[in-house]
């Protein structure tokens, strides 16, 4: 049974705190929430720490965000990640009673737009959800159509020496690579200049986030997402562009991706792009 997956790249910070003006259960009052300058912050809900391996997750700052409120122990915050018409939205909800984010308070300095929130204040409900897609994800919207799977290349040299004899050095082990891709794509999923919402294409992804040499996961089957199963973090392994019209169908576009095996976030000289 074949599934449709996600290519998800993630959000970094360029300071160590920000400040949501918040309500909660009735009291308002000004939630820090605090990054790491440069690590990888996955929009993807699966409770990741943020650790020193680089990584983080993106809805669990939040949530801990939204935990230094005053009355956050009286009125628990949850963050989560639900799909609305199959787009991914950040929801945030409290154990009883109503929260509010007023993301157009002067002294809310953290973007709502990393979260896929508008620049106003979201009416109180007990549950609030964002109203665009969180940033970061390519739907695809079919499976692979093509996977060589995860492939060990070997490191070697050979070089002959005055005698005639061939010499061979082993240089040790490099990252494994993997090479897959899609093929008849709506131009809309593709290319910026066909969609309405742009940031949601591959070529968003592409020249944002993964041209640069940032790390991205590829994510098979969405169930897994948020359980944090079923990916692979990659880096990509070639600068040629990836995305090409159809060789059977011009009015489709295919995106082919040459990559490796990605190493820790502090490995990558990626651009701070929040």
């Amino acid at each position: 049974m074949t599934t449709n997956g996600a290519v998800i790249y993630p959000a970094r910070f360029d300071a160590a705190s920000y400040v949501l003006r918040a309500t909660l259960g009735g009291f308002t009052a000004s939630c820090t929430f605090t990054a790491q300058p440069g690590r990888d912050y996955w929009p993807v809900g699966d409770s990741r720490t943020d650790g020193a391996s680089g990584d983080g997750d993106l809805l669990t700052q939040l949530q801990s965000c939204l935990a230094t409120h005053p009355d956050a122990l009286t009125f628990i915050p949850s963050v989560s990640l639900t799909f609305v018409g199959g787009e991914p939205r950040i929801q945030a909800s409290i154990s009883a009673g109503f929260i509010t984010l007023l993301w157009e308070d002067p002294a809310t300095t953290l973007d709502p737009a990393v979260f896929g929130f508008e620049g106003s204040t979201t009416p109180p409900a007990g549950i609030v959800t964002a109203p665009s897609r969180l940033p970061g994800w390519w739907l695809p919207g079919a499976p692979l159509s093509e996977d060589s799977e995860l492939q060990d290349e070997a490191n070697i040299g050979q070089s002959r020496a005055l005698t005639g004899r061939l010499v061979t050095t082993d240089f040790g082990s490099t990252a494994a690579r993997r090479a897959f891709g899609w093929e008849l794509l709506d131009r809309s999923l593709v290319k910026r200049a066909a969609s309405e919402t742009p940031a949601n294409t591959f070529e968003h992804a592409w020249v944002e986030s993964i041209r640069p040499g940032r790390r991205f996961r590829l994510y098979e089957d969405l169930a897994r997402v948020a359980a944090g199963q079923g990916f692979q973090t990659l880096t990509t392994d070639s600068l040629d562009d990836p995305m090409s019209r159809d060789g059977q169908h011009s009015y489709r576009w295919a995106v082919n991706l040459q990559t490796r095996v990605a190493g820790l976030a502090t490995d990558i000289d990626g651009v701070v792009i929040v």
